[in-house]
């Protein structure tokens, strides 16, 4: 599933089902650091597990985005790529996550 971080991250709590999910490590770290869990796990993510300790102590303002980075030539792209619009190599996006202050705690971040 970290090849999917991205996709799962911006999930919300009804598209989950947690009582399927207790035997997948990185799962039941979204569910934590996105407060939709109280099982608290380490992901070996350090970017998921930063955002679940700042979400735990109070500070809200906090979450993840995410850059996709070709493995072969370096290059860094703001979407995800099946191939490098650079190098042209199939299949060598790297997702990344990166923390990010958070747009407004009212309303979630629209793109259209």
């Amino acid at each position: 599933l970290k090849d999917v971080i991205d996709i799962l991250w911006f999930y919300t709590k009804d598209s989950f089902k947690i009582e399927n999910s207790y035997n997948n490590k990185i799962l039941n770290a979204i569910f934590y650091a996105k407060n939709i869990s109280n099982r608290r796990v380490e992901s070996n993510i350090l970017e998921l597990d930063i955002i679940a300790i700042l979400n735990k102590n109070g500070y809200q303002k906090a979450t993840l985005s995410f850059e996709y980075i070709c493995i072969e030539c370096k290059n860094i792209f703001p979407i995800y790529f099946y191939r490098c619009p650079h190098c042209n190599s199939f299949a060598s996006a790297k997702i990344e996550p990166i923390i990010i202050k958070r747009a407004s705690l009212d309303s979630p971040i629209s793109f259209l």
